[in-house]
């Protein structure tokens, strides 16, 4: 029997703002060459996604080469679960950030190097700045301080006692800054390959002590792990909110 020739039709879908868009078969394939672009894409594509009659095939969009500049939120959920994001050509990535520029030097301190953000408002987030492709790491908290935490006084599933004289000006700070010191794990034979983050939920005093109680469940995972990786192996103390870090230039 003579096998059946079969004839795949492909449609042309136009989306407003988009390069190019193609429905083959089983798969929706668009290009995007610019940041509105992609946004658009995304945008269409989650229409689809909420259409019963639409296709129930697994769609691609297809980036260019380069850096895609978003000036809005990118934002996926259910309805963009048969989504891939695919580069084409070369690397590409999808950036929410925002150059910071004009530097100079700190009126409070000739030794550091500041930029105003203020008009930047909830965009700033210490964690989150990078250098050249790099994340620059938040200003650690001081050696000292550092090792009252890797040889406390006590240390259990809940919290740390280590003596007042150690993080005095821990006790004047407010609920907000506590919740940002967070405390890094880095890794570390026989561990190399974790680095575990635990913040702060709150303070309390007692005599010459004082009691840093973690968040949960966090800290009590990392209290009973494995690998030689817990609560006595913290190799950062990080928080934007800190007065008393070693502040170093990084910029």
């Amino acid at each position: 029997m003579q096998a059946l020739s079969i004839l795949l039709t492909v449609s042309a879908l136009l989306l407003s703002g988009i390069a190019a868009a193609l429905l083959v078969t089983n798969e929706v394939v668009i290009d995007v060459s610019s940041a509105t672009e992609l946004s658009n894409a995304v945008d269409t594509l989650a229409l689809l996604g909420t259409n019963p009659e639409g296709p129930r095939r697994p769609a691609v969009v297809r980036l260019r080469a380069g850096r895609f500049q978003l000036h809005r939120p990118l934002v996926l959920d259910q309805r963009h679960r048969h989504i891939h994001f695919v580069s084409s050509g070369g690397k590409a990535s999808i950036s929410g950030g925002r150059p910071v520029t004009g530097f100079k030097t700190c009126d409070f301190n000739s030794a550091l190097i500041c930029a105003d953000v203020s008009d930047f408002g909830d965009l700033v987030q210490a964690r989150h700045l990078y250098r050249n492709g790099v994340r620059v790491p938040r200003a650690p908290a001081p050696t000292p301080l550092l090792a009252s935490f890797v040889l406390p006084l006590a240390a259990d599933p809940t919290k740390y006692q280590v003596a007042t004289s150690a993080i005095h000006s821990w006790l004047n700070m407010t609920a907000k800054d506590i919740g940002e010191i967070e405390f890094v794990f880095g890794n570390s034979q026989p561990s190399p390959w974790t680095e575990s983050r635990c913040t702060v939920d709150n303070i309390t005093r007692e005599a010459s002590s004082v009691f840093v109680y973690m968040k949960q469940p966090c800290f009590k995972r990392l209290y009973n792990k494995p690998c030689g990786q817990g609560w006595h192996t913290p190799s950062r103390i990080e928080s934007a909110a800190l007065s008393d870090l070693e502040l170093v230039a990084l910029l």
